[in-house]
């Protein structure tokens, strides 16, 4: 259905795509963005009607992503020890919100790869935008690294995180992207720009994740030797750990990031556990 898949490639866009005006709300209004307010409202709408139409497989969905269930309940929980009750509320209104829409519109898709041709094209169209605005470091650089069209080094470091391993498994599979030059190209430029946006927990994410990644197709594919793998697996992290406690949790941070106080958020972290 083409306006399941453009409400999908929409929604995406919406997240993932050039930064967008605010409407002039600020960080802290509890009002919140009219444009964010009205898109998501629509997409919500659209999103149930397609589910109602579609009469798609929703509880095999549900109980697929029941991981999700009690980081839901925490976000709409924190409302009653927030210190900013009103844009907790509003904030977490959202997320599930955008939760349940896009839970609805995936559970219309009977092809599991449909939907990810859908995200490679959103991704792809992001990628493109923070290209073309390279030659421009007016508007694409700042002093703690590159964010193109989105505006934030950690956005784009977020979204490079999520699109790598969709571009990478696009070349092998045609059905995600129908050109596999265009998918070489995307994985070849995503990584650069990722290094480029200077995002220290999504670059490191991507080597902890693919570390992770690697010794999970491990333990799947050598069934025999799980005990072993268990076992390697095991000592490493417990080799790792006497190091870490070792050298000291401060001077470990100062070696991977440079900056002991993960510039100065060492204090909100504080504020945040208090």
């Amino acid at each position: 259905m083409l306006n399941r898949d453009l409400l999908l490639y929409a929604i995406l866009i919406f997240l993932y795509g050039p930064v967008l005006p605010s409407a002039g709300a600020g960080p802290l209004s509890s009002s919140g963005s009219f444009i964010s307010q009205a898109f998501w409202l629509l997409v919500f709408a659209n999103s149930v009607l397609l589910a109602a139409l579609r009469k798609g497989n929703l509880p095999g969905l549900v109980l697929a992503l029941g991981w999700l269930l009690p980081l839901t309940i925490w976000i709409m929980a924190s409302y009653y020890w927030s210190a900013f009750p009103d844009l907790t509320f509003r904030r977490a209104g959202r997320e599930v919100i955008e939760l349940v829409s896009i839970v609805l519109l995936m559970s219309t898709y009977s092809d599991q790869t449909e939907p990810l041709r859908i995200v490679f094209l959103s991704f792809l169209t992001a990628l493109f935008a923070d290209l073309a605005s390279v030659p421009f470091p007016s508007i694409s650089y700042s002093e703690v690294g590159f964010h193109g069209a989105h505006g934030s080094k950690n956005f784009v470091g977020e979204l490079y995180f999520l699109a790598l391993p969709l571009f990478a498994l696009a070349i092998f599979d045609r059905r995600i992207a129908r050109w596999r030059l265009t998918a070489a190209l995307a994985s070849f430029c995503a990584p650069g720009l990722l290094l480029f946006s200077h995002s220290k927990t999504a670059i490191g994410l991507v080597g902890v994740t693919t570390i992770c990644l690697f010794a999970g197709w491990a333990l799947r594919w050598t069934a025999q030797y799980k005990g072993v793998f268990a076992l390697l697996y095991f000592l490493i992290a417990t080799a790792i750990a006497i190091v870490v406690l070792a050298t000291g949790i401060e001077d470990t941070i100062t070696f991977l990031t440079g900056d002991p106080t993960l510039t100065g958020r060492t204090q909100l972290w504080q504020y945040v556990l208090y």
